[in-house]
């Protein structure tokens, strides 16, 4: 969940980058006190939302496939593919995806992330990749970095972290260290180096290059912002469900509810914290390792 800014922001100081550095383009509005049109495509999309809405519960309670007691099988396995959260359903109205946000999905939890420790100081921004942990070259990713601030001296891109979320799947923690005029240096604040990422052509570039599929500021939430995210469930969860969640939270102040809706976000964590104990069993063999080799030197 991305807390903060927006993806899209601007960055809000290009002085603080450096010349130019993540400057927004300029845009401007119609003449003052006319009213626009609305876009052809918004009624267009509208009818299409409310015509596949129709299609939804069709396909679950009468098909209309066939004037015989096919109609009722075809609707309970419709209904059996809906809570699921995965397949495809028929009916006259055409065929129906069936997705793990719908209302009827079974395959529906909460559970518990840590909260952010680190302040917008810090500077701290996480780059999903679809790559192994063990598969990062992290000069590659600092060249790119680099490249993608503009070649600029002053700015020093620098790894704080390589967390693996799955088999095939880290996040990168890095943050830009940016040597000042006057002698001094400053780390760039998350959400400006989050925003400047995350401008199209930036993430287009991480993409390609660096395989990244998501850029987060990892910033310690506001509490307004924890209120309005806790106030409402997430898409597809119920309210009961989610107001369960928060009264069961066993440390409010450090862990926030999550939805798991669906089977490839059940596995999808499954798989991070799969790859958390295997990077935690690497640390402690390191951490003996270690250990051993201070015991050997006192004793000699």
């Amino acid at each position: 969940f991305g807390f903060g800014k927006p993806a899209g922001a601007a960055v809000s100081s290009a002085a603080s980058f450096g010349a130019g550095f993540g400057a927004a383009g300029k845009f401007t509005l119609g003449a003052f006190g006319q009213t626009a049109a609305a876009p052809a495509g918004v009624a267009t999309s509208a009818a299409a939302s409310a015509a596949s809405s129709v299609a939804f519960f069709a396909s679950l309670t009468q098909p209309a496939l066939f004037p015989d007691e096919r109609d009722s099988v075809l609707a309970r396995w419709n209904q059996l593919q809906a809570q699921w959260g995965a397949g495809k359903g028929f009916c006259s109205q055409g065929p129906v995806e069936y997705q793990p946000g719908n209302p009827f999905c079974r395959l529906k939890s909460v559970c518990y992330n840590a909260l952010p420790a680190a302040k917008d100081e810090d500077g701290l921004v996480g780059l999903t990749v679809t790559k192994a942990a063990t598969e990062i070259a992290e000069t590659g990713v600092k060249d790119a970095l680099f490249r993608l601030l503009g070649n600029k001296p002053n700015l020093t891109p620098h790894i704080e972290e390589i967390r693996a979320l799955g088999e095939k799947l880290c996040q990168l923690v890095v943050y830009i260290r940016e040597q000042l005029p006057t002698g001094g240096a400053r780390r760039i604040l998350s959400t400006e180096l989050a925003a400047y990422l995350s401008q199209p052509m930036n993430k287009q570039q991480l993409s390609t290059q660096l395989q990244v599929t998501a850029v987060q500021a990892l910033t310690r939430p506001s509490r307004d912002q924890l209120t309005q995210y806790l106030d409402r469930p997430a898409a597809g969860v119920p309210l009961m469900v989610w107001q369960q969640a928060r009264r069961e939270n066993p440390d409010p102040e450090s862990l926030l509810p999550v939805p798991l809706v669906g089977l490839e976000q059940a596995q999808a964590r499954m798989s991070a914290q799969r790859a958390q104990c295997q990077a935690q069993q690497r640390l402690l063999g390191t951490l003996a390792a270690r250990c051993e080799r201070l015991r050997v030197e006192q004793a000699a």
